[in-house]
């Protein structure tokens, strides 16, 4: 906003109003997007300030989804390359711009990957093997612009709730969620999605909760977005509001036959209309089920074996 002389969202507004006049920036709601509680859904805003911008890289001009994409670092670099001396100095930065820039060696994830996700991965206990599990992801962006992960499973005996800061590595983004009670750790490997990351799916591995031998177990799993799978988010934004002492998936079972008719109905418990929930739990299942998942056995007579030899 400096750069472009704007003291307020409503002279951004007015510029912005003279790149489109049509243009859907909100004032209003823009103070929220500043503060990572929401963002906008609606990508013609992002092409409208990417047309503003006026910005420039590897000879050709960034529209509005390469914007969205970009981590704070790239962006002011970009910003600097087109607009000089107008763009303030690190030193002249307020504080949660000072902890960005903190940041400097750290991949940031992209802005648009936020809010809740209804999630479906294989079950690893040894007592439901062919079942699903639907549990919940949700992305928390923080004022210093990391992105945490919570993770909730409702268990037979009682909540799994699981955190950890999300990283970018490449296209890939990496989690490591633990949780300290029952010294859990669950780690996730998530392919990045291009805007407005309405599906996600990745790998994760671990070891089951009730396996008494507490193996190794890894499987893929996908991810929806709450928002765009149920149209809760009435404003047009994408919400990260979440309440820590409920999922927002609503009721509905945890552990699912692992059938068309269980995803779709879980699907609709979760408010997705019946004939999209018809359409998409084909390829869920498809996509969870792809490969070998569960308890992966390390031990025993190989082991034993290798071990003999190696010690001789």
């Amino acid at each position: 906003m400096r750069t472009f002389a704007a003291a307020t969202h409503k002279d951004l507004y007015a510029q912005l109003k003279a790149v489109n006049p049509s243009t859907a920036y909100s004032p209003d709601r823009a103070y929220k997007w500043i503060t990572g509680r929401s963002l906008p859904r609606d990508p013609s805003i992002y092409d409208d300030l990417a047309a503003l911008a006026d910005l420039q890289a590897n000879g050709a001009p960034v529209g509005g989804e390469t914007l969205r994409a970009l981590d704070y670092d790239a962006f002011r670099t970009l910003m600097i390359e087109r607009h000089g001396t107008r763009v303030p100095a690190e030193d002249a930065l307020d504080d949660t711009d000072s902890r960005i820039s903190a940041r400097s060696g750290q991949n940031l994830v992209p802005t648009y990957i936020s809010g809740s996700f209804l999630m479906f991965s294989p079950s690893w206990s040894t007592q439901r093997r062919n079942c699903l599990v639907a549990s919940e992801m949700n992305f928390h962006r923080q004022a210093s612009r990391r992105t945490l992960l919570s993770y909730t499973e409702r268990l037979p005996g009682g909540d799994l709730v699981m955190s950890g800061e999300v990283r970018r590595i490449g296209r890939n983004l990496h989690i490591v969620l633990s949780n300290d009670d029952s010294e859990h750790v669950l780690v996730f490997t998530i392919s990045s999605p291009p805007p407005p990351a309405a599906v996600l799916g990745g790998v994760m591995s671990g070891s089951a909760v009730h396996d008494p031998e507490s193996r190794p177990a890894a499987s893929s799993f996908v991810c929806l977005n709450l928002s765009l799978l149920n149209g809760s988010s009435e404003d047009g934004d994408v919400s990260e509001e979440h309440t820590p002492d409920g999922l927002r998936i609503g009721d509905g079972p945890t552990y699912l036959v692992a059938t068309h008719e269980a995803i779709v109905d879980r699907l609709v418990s979760a408010g997705c209309e019946l004939a999209k929930a018809e359409q998409m739990a084909p390829d869920i299942l498809d996509i969870v089920l792809s490969g070998n998942a569960g308890t992966v056995d390390i031990t025993g007579a190989k082991i034993d074996s290798l071990l003999r030899h190696l010690l001789k």
